[in-house]
C-alpha cells in the first residue's frame, strides 16, 4: 500500500480555516478589500514567476546557440 506524503485535501481544509479567521470579523467592504489585496498580491507573485522562467529559459536558449 501506496503512503502518502501529504493530504492535499487537508492543506486545503487548513488554508480555508486560516482564511476564515482572517475575515470573520471584518464587514462585507473590508471582506471585499481582503480578496482585492489578495488577487493583486497573487497576480505580481504570479508576474514575477513567469518572468524570472522566461529569462531562464532564454538564457538556456543562449547557452545552446553558443555551443
Amino acid at each position: 500500500m501506496k503512503t502518502k506524503m501529504f493530504d492535499c485535501v487537508a492543506i486545503k481544509r487548513r488554508g480555508a480555516q486560516r482564511v476564515r479567521q482572517l475575515i470573520a470579523a471584518t464587514s462585507p467592504q473590508e471582506q471585499l478589500a481582503f480578496w482585492q489585496k489578495q488577487t493583486e498580491q497573487l497576480r505580481r507573485r504570479r508576474q514575477e514567476s513567469q518572468t524570472s522562467h522566461r529569462a531562464g529559459q532564454r538564457g538556456s536558449e543562449q547557452t545552446l546557440q553558443d555551443g
